[in-house]
């Protein structure tokens, strides 16, 4: 049909359309779960706009309200990483890991969470399917931790069953950083004179390659840099913007020695600064300076440059510079 009738119908399976939130209550000492039912939105209308134009208006519904308010702290989510996933279980529990692990990486090595089994048969939404645990690990959580494990490039998970008096009642899912797996302590802990390879810069985001430069025209040693300092500015805000973090962080540091009547900024103290003093570690004030101060240049950023910013993030440099000629050609 025309696109109209399309996108009529469109607007007709959207208002079937319903979230399944699971409610926990305890009656004379015993569990009950029970589940609140929303609808997405309250009414679409289609109308007739200023430019002469069919469009279609729509109204969340107001139960929605305070989840709308807080989308704030989800997590934008790579299309170039997401994309492979085929179970739409993976894209799912994909989607909950990354936020999780964006929200928590500054002050934990891991994530943890657990669901209640029910709440998990909710959140996915399979009704009556797969009620045999043996047939709801085979369907649902082994497919999702292959899936995540095999296509994502930050992230890997695991996932242990919690019992109560020896029946499984919940599952604990454990998310990983996959880059920080991939660290042997030899490799975070260079010799002094260890020169990094060309392939192993050829695998920095566009961000962390810049940063990588800006340090060692300083004076960084590049196996101190690339080893040492990058994997230390991660999380929040700063994943995506490394090489603002770093300006920022010098310009703090050459401020700071001008203050002390240094006629010589050494990238020797720099370097002690930061492994040894920690100034720059999230623990510390100066951090959280710098953080606002890459905050700030984001906010300055024009929709397009945050995109770029987004998806380079989380891939080698060449291979978004292919991507983006790609884009721009098309």
């Amino acid at each position: 049909g025309s696109i109209y009738e399309r996108v009529d119908k469109m607007c007709s399976s959207i208002m079937d359309k319903k979230i399944t939130l699971p409610k926990g209550f305890i009656l004379r000492g015993k569990a009950i779960t029970m589940h609140k039912y929303v609808q997405w939105f309250s009414g679409i209308e289609p109308f007739m706009d200023e430019n002469g134009e069919i469009s279609v208006k729509f109204q969340f519904a107001v139960q929605l309200k305070d989840f709308l308010l807080q989308l704030h702290q989800y997590v934008k989510i790579n299309l170039l990483e997401i994309m492979p996933l085929r179970g739409k279980y993976s894209v799912r529990m994909y989607q909950i890991f990354k936020a999780e692990r964006d929200r928590t990486k500054q002050h934990k090595e891991v994530s943890i969470m657990e669901y209640d089994l029910e709440q998990l048969r909710a959140m996915l939404e399979i009704g009556d399917k797969y009620k045999i645990l043996k047939d709801f690990r085979r369907n649902i959580l082994d497919p999702v931790k292959k899936e995540i494990n095999t296509h994502s490039k930050t992230i890997s998970v695991d996932y242990e069953y919690i019992k109560t008096r020896r029946k499984v009642t919940a599952i604990k899912f454990i998310i990983h950083d996959k880059n920080q797996e991939q660290v042997t302590p030899e490799s975070n802990n260079p010799r002094p004179d260890y020169v990094p390879t060309a392939a192993e810069i050829k695998q920095l985001s566009r961000a962390k390659l810049h940063a990588y430069e800006m340090l060692v025209a300083f004076g960084v040693k590049g196996g101190i840099a690339l080893k040492q300092i990058l994997p230390k500015i991660k999380g929040g805000v700063v994943a995506g913007y490394e090489d603002i973090f770093i300006k920022n962080a010098l310009q703090h540091f050459q401020k700071w020695a001008t203050q002390q009547g240094s006629t010589e900024q050494s990238a020797a103290t720099f370097v002690n600064w930061w492994m040894q003093k920690k100034v720059f570690s999230h623990e510390q004030d100066v951090f959280w300076k710098l953080n606002e101060r890459v905050h700030e240049y984001i906010k300055k950023q024009d929709a397009e440059a945050k995109t770029n910013r987004e998806l380079a993030k989380d891939m080698p440099n060449e291979a978004f510079v292919e991507e983006y000629k790609k884009a721009v050609a098309a």
